[in-house]
């Protein structure tokens, strides 16, 4: 066909030959470079595969905690060297709060974290930093305020939570009310002696008072931080959070206890806090603190009560 022919716009009935891409002529070397390449690809994704699986595994974090734990301490104390337990328990004090933090963050669910142990928890890494400020102390002030930027983040999900629940209660309140109204006459004598017995419990599990309660602990570190401030004296703020460490875990230990259930809770967050009290006894009784001493023993004490029932429903799932 000539250029007649194409500007009539008649179609040639020979294709015109089309123009192969050069190929790259595969040579040993080549070969051997792409499966040197693809076999340490796969060598990574299985050792990236095994170290999530051995990591993952609960019998392998329970161990592992346990071992770090007797390990520092054991080390402390044959070296007589206390700033070795220190060092291991400010890290651990550091990192805990963060698989709680990722759990809560992904699973948007906080049910089963008492919010009393959150707000108590808050308030004593709080007061444990502005202590750290006033001594000049970077491990108390690094591993604290680490610790009070993770454990934000299940407490404003149960913050969040507590007020739905107010909005949801007062909306069944409000129902009730007119059902009341309009069904009077078959209220008897049974059931509004049943409404007086229930009112103290009814009047405890209000979210609005156990929001109430719980916010005393972040109010009166608040005011201990100031006074220390004021009176440039460390000890205040110093002496509420040693006494407060204490009680931390003991409401979590009441309701973990109550209900039975910690699927809230991170198993891995327990874990290396547990290590960290252990590790915060030791420093203590080296150094001879026995504000340390108590207050990170009570909360190896009350944690240990939903660390035990984790670790059950855990290795139990793991058995199913």
């Amino acid at each position: 066909m000539g250029d007649r022919d194409k500007c009539m716009g008649i179609r040639s009935d020979k294709a015109l030959p089309t123009q192969k891409a050069t190929e790259p002529i595969a040579t040993d070397e080549n070969a051997s470079k792409v499966s040197a390449s693809k076999n340490g690809m796969n060598f990574l994704r299985s050792a990236g595969s095994f170290a999530k699986r051995t990591f993952t595994n609960p019998k392998v974090q329970i161990y592992g905690a346990a071992g770090i734990a007797a390990a520092s301490c054991a080390c402390a104390v044959l070296l007589r060297e206390p700033n070795i337990s220190g060092t291991i328990a400010g890290i651990g004090t550091g990192v805990e709060g963060l698989p709680q933090a990722i759990q809560s963050f992904r699973t948007r669910s906080t049910k089963d974290i008492s919010l009393l142990f959150l707000t108590l928890n808050e308030s004593t890494v709080a007061g444990f930093t502005a202590y750290g400020f006033m001594l000049h102390s970077m491990p108390l002030i690094i591993s604290d305020a680490f610790c009070f930027a993770f454990n934000t983040v299940p407490l404003t999900i149960k913050v969040g939570e507590v007020i739905s629940s107010i909005r949801e209660r007062n909306v069944a309140k409000k129902n009730a009310e007119t059902s009341t109204k309009e069904d009077g006459c078959k209220t008897n004598v049974f059931e509004a002696c049943k409404k007086f017995m229930r009112g103290t419990k009814d009047k405890l599990s209000n979210p609005v008072v156990s929001l109430s309660i719980a916010a005393a602990p972040i109010a009166i570190a608040g005011g201990t931080m100031a006074s220390s401030l004021a009176t440039g004296n460390p000890n205040i703020v110093g002496s509420y959070t040693a006494i407060v460490c204490g009680s931390i875990c003991a409401p979590q230990a009441w309701q973990s206890f109550k209900t039975r259930s910690v699927k809230d809770l991170s198993l891995e967050s327990m874990l290396v806090c547990m290590a960290a009290e252990f590790n915060w006894i030791t420093y203590g009784i080296m150094i001879k603190a026995p504000a340390v001493i108590a207050g990170d023993g009570g909360v190896a004490l009350f944690g240990a009560v939903p660390l035990v029932i984790k670790i059950a429903e855990v290795m139990g799932k793991k058995n199913t």
